[in-house]
């Protein structure tokens, strides 16, 4: 059975539940590219459910590989719905007696995206056009790593860091070792097939990858997520919402 949740039944349950902070660890937008025009123009559903979680509670964004392409005014649209965008940055906010410092670790592709873009002439790239009108498995746009020198100063923050990090497989190479509280991930889709609790497939892993759902190391929080539109759709492996107390 194909399972599908509606953006209705998301907004629903987080205004019967009634989190103080809502984190978005990345992709919801679709990744393929519009011949013209702002991405986030042609994005009405994620849209609509950013502001529908800015009116609910503080809510906080960070950029994955589905973002790959947004430039700095697709990164206005999404500011302007009222959410905080953390785009290689942290913010600091306070929730009672506690400071939370909440990060936002963006993934490889953007970046590798950007210098792509500030390597062409600009004289010759026209306004509000895609560029390059490739997928980011382009060997130009084939990055490794993020850019994770910001984590430094983000670690030497006083209260409870909280990082979005969409790739749980980073935590290993470049998280682990650091002082952050809660590393909130997703990206590997539970596995996308599931058989006695073992995900099958995850991009970035391969073939029964260790890193799909749950809690591991008792800080690094991977979601299954929300979709099931993709070639392959889920089986024994309910997409979610994950509440964290």
């Amino acid at each position: 059975t194909l399972i599908t949740i509606n953006m209705g039944q998301v907004i629903s349950s987080l205004r019967d539940m009634k989190p103080e902070i809502i984190c978005i660890a990345d992709d919801f937008v679709y990744a393929r590219l519009p011949e013209k025009g702002l991405k986030m123009r042609h994005t009405k559903y994620a849209m609509r459910l950013l502001k529908a979680c800015s009116k609910i509670a503080p809510t906080f964004v960070s950029l994955g590989n589905h973002e790959w392409m947004l430039n700095s005014r697709d990164l206005n649209i999404i500011r302007r719905t009222g959410v905080n965008l953390l785009d290689n940055d942290y913010v600091h906010l306070e929730k009672g007696s506690v400071d939370l410092v909440i990060g936002g670790l963006t993934s490889a592709a953007p970046m590798a995206y950007r210098a792509y873009v500030a390597s062409m002439n600009p004289m010759e790239m026209e306004p509000d056009v895609i560029y390059p009108p490739l997928h980011p498995r382009d060997g130009r746009l084939l990055a490794k790593e993020p850019d994770v020198r910001w984590l430094d100063e983000f670690c030497t923050q006083k209260g409870y860091k909280i990082l979005l990090c969409h790739h749980p497989e980073y935590y290993t190479r470049h998280i682990k070792g650091r002082e952050i509280d809660l590393i909130l991930s997703g990206h590997a889709h539970g596995g996308q097939i599931r058989i006695l609790g073992q995900g099958l497939y995850a991009p970035g892993q391969g073939v029964f990858p260790r890193l799909t759902s749950g809690v591991v190391d008792g800080r690094l929080v991977i979601s299954r997520g929300l979709s099931n539109n993709t070639v392959v759709p889920r089986w024994l492996n309910e997409p979610e919402i994950v509440y964290i107390t």
